[in-house]
C-alpha cells in the first residue's frame, strides 16, 4: 500500500528537489520535517487544487522560521536574555510564530519601529551614514528635495527652499549643508528614546535583545546610537557590509557567513522577507498624546497595493503557524544547527531553481524596498532565478512500491537515541499517517 512518504516523494507539484535535500541529510530533524509535511500532504492540507502559497508557506517558511526560534532560544540560554524586543512590522509576526510555538524562554513585546523611525533621528545628530538609507540612489533619477522629504513624512516643507539635481553626490552634499533637520524632525529622537526605554522597563539592558529578520541591522545600529548603549541582537541573517558587534546572531548567517549561502539567500530575499511580514501598517514616528503623555505610533495610510499584499501575507503566516504546532512535540531535542542548515539548505534551492508553480505563485506577491512611501512592484521584479529547471525525477519504486522500504525503521533507529523510543515511535506513526 502506497505511504505518506511515497505520495510526498512522487508529487510533482511540490518541489522535489528541495524534498530531497531534506531527505540526504539523513537527520532526525530532517525526518520531522518530512514527517510533518508528509501527514499535511496525505490529508489533503495543501489543497484541492493544490496551494502553491500553502505549501511554500508551510514548507520554507515553517523551517525558517522554526530555525530563527531554535536561535533565539539558544542565545537567550547563552546569554540570560530576559526581554526580547520584536521590531515591527516583522515584530509582529514573530510574535505570532513565537506564540504558536509556545515560546516561553523570556518575555517578548512588539516594539514600534520601522528603517524610517530609527534613521530620520540621527539627522538631527550630524549621523550622515544614514543618508544613502534614507535617500537611496537610483538610476537616471532627479532627486527633489520637497519630495524626497515628503516620502519620509517630514514636518511641513514650504518654508524649505528646494533642491533638485539629477546627481546624487551632490543632493546628498545639500542634505548635509543646507537643510535645518533639527527644525524638521523635531523632538522626534527624544520620544522615541523615552518610549525604548519604557519597554525595557527595569530590565538591564545586557538582559534585552532585538530581535528581527535583519540583513544590514541599520535600525538596530541607530536604537544603540538613540539609547546610547550595546544590545544583543538575533537575526534571520546579516549580510557582509553589514552592522556588528560581538552581540549579534544570525540563525541562516552572520555578517556574510558562510559567503556561498548568504550570496545565494540574499538573491531571493524578498521571499525570506515575505515570510516574516505582517498586514499592519508601517509606524512613521512616536508621539506623546494625551494628558498622560502615552505614546501613540504615527501610521503610514495604507495603499491597495500594500493590502492587496495583506491576502498573501495571512495566508503565509497561517502556513508557518500550522508547521510550527506539528513540530512542536519534537523540538526540544532538535539541534539548532541542523535546523538552520536545513532551513538554508532549502532555501537556497528555491532562490536559485524554483519550480514555476512556486515562481509564477510567489513571484507575483507585491513588494516595497524604499524608506517610506514607496511603490511597489512584484517579488519577481528582484527574485529573478538563474533557471526555471523542473522538479528532479522523483526515485523508481522498489519492488514492493514504497521508495524507502526501510525507512520506518531507519528513521525509528535514528530517532530513537535523540528522542528516546516513545517518541521515535510517535514520529514513525505521524510520518506513515496513523495519527489524524
Amino acid at each position: 500500500m502506497t505511504t505518506n512518504l511515497h505520495e510526498l516523494f512522487t508529487d510533482t507539484r511540490l518541489n522535489l528537489h528541495s524534498i530531497h535535500l531534506i531527505d540526504r541529510a539523513k537527520t532526525p530533524e530532517g525526518a520531522v520535517v518530512l514527517g510533518a509535511l508528509a501527514h499535511r500532504h496525505a490529508h489533503g492540507y495543501l489543497g484541492l487544487p493544490f496551494d502553491e502559497c500553502k505549501a511554500v508557506s508551510y514548507f520554507y517558511g515553517g523551517l525558517v522560521a522554526l530555525g530563527l526560534i531554535k536561535r533565539i532560544e539558544e542565545v537567550v540560554a547563552r546569554h540570560g536574555i530576559r526581554k526580547l524586543l520584536l521590531l515591527t512590522r516583522d515584530g509582529f509576526a514573530i510574535a505570532d510564530y513565537l506564540t504558536a510555538y509556545g515560546f516561553d524562554a523570556c518575555s517578548y513585546d512588539v516594539v514600534y519601529s520601522s528603517r524610517r523611525m530609527c534613521l530620520v533621528p540621527l539627522l538631527t545628530r550630524k549621523e550622515w551614514w544614514v543618508l544613502p538609507m534614507l535617500f537611496p540612489r537610483r538610476h537616471e533619477a532627479v532627486y527633489d528635495l520637497h519630495v524626497e522629504l515628503q516620502r519620509l513624512n517630514l514636518a511641513d516643507v514650504a518654508n524649505i527652499t528646494n533642491f533638485v539635481t539629477n546627481d546624487w553626490d551632490e543632493f546628498v552634499r545639500h542634505l548635509e549643508r543646507e537643510v535645518p533637520w533639527e527644525a524638521l524632525v523635531g523632538d522626534e529622537t527624544d520620544v522615541y528614546r523615552d518610549y525604548l526605554r519604557s519597554v525595557i522597563g527595569a530590565t538591564p539592558i545586557d538582559a534585552v535583545a532585538i530581535v528581527d529578520v535583519g540583513w544590514g541591522l541599520n535600525s538596530h545600529r541607530a536604537i544603540e546610537s538613540i539609547l546610547g548603549q550595546r544590545l544583543h541582537g538575533i537575526y534571520c541573517g546579516t549580510h557582509a557590509h553589514a552592522y556588528h558587534t560581538d552581540l549579534i546572531d544570525g540563525s541562516l548567517f552572520l555578517h556574510g557567513q558562510p559567503s556561498d549561502r548568504t550570496e545565494r539567500l540574499m538573491g531571493a530575499v524578498e521571499v525570506l522577507e515575505l515570510f516574516f511580514s505582517d498586514a499592519s501598517p508601517s509606524a512613521i514616528r512616536m508621539e506623546r498624546r494625551g494628558p498622560d503623555g502615552l505614546f501613540s505610533p504615527v501610521l503610514h495610510d495604507r495603499d491597495p497595493e500594500d493590502m492587496s499584499r495583506d491576502i498573501y501575507v495571512r495566508h503565509v503566516q497561517r502556513g508557518i503557524r500550522t508547521f510550527l504546532q506539528d513540530v512542536k512535540p519534537f523540538s526540544g531535542e532538535m539541534d539548532t544547527s541542523v535546523v538552520t542548515d536545513l532551513a538554508a539548505e532549502v532555501m537556497g534551492n528555491i532562490a536559485v531553481n524554483p519550480t514555476p508553480g512556486e515562481y509564477g505563485t510567489i513571484g507575483k506577491i507585491p513588494h516595497a524596498r524604499e524608506i517610506g512611501a514607496s511603490r511597489h512592484s512584484p517579488i519577481s521584479n528582484w527574485w529573478r532565478p538563474p533557471s526555471h529547471n523542473a522538479p528532479p525525477t522523483p526515485p523508481e519504486p522498489s519492488a514492493s512500491g514504497d521508495v524507502r522500504p526501510s525507512l520506518r525503521v531507519a528513521a525509528r533507529l535514528a530517532v530513537s537515541a535523540v528522542l528516546g523510543a516513545k517518541n521515535a515511535r510517535y514520529l514513525t506513526r505521524f510520518v506513515t499517517g496513523r495519527i489524524k
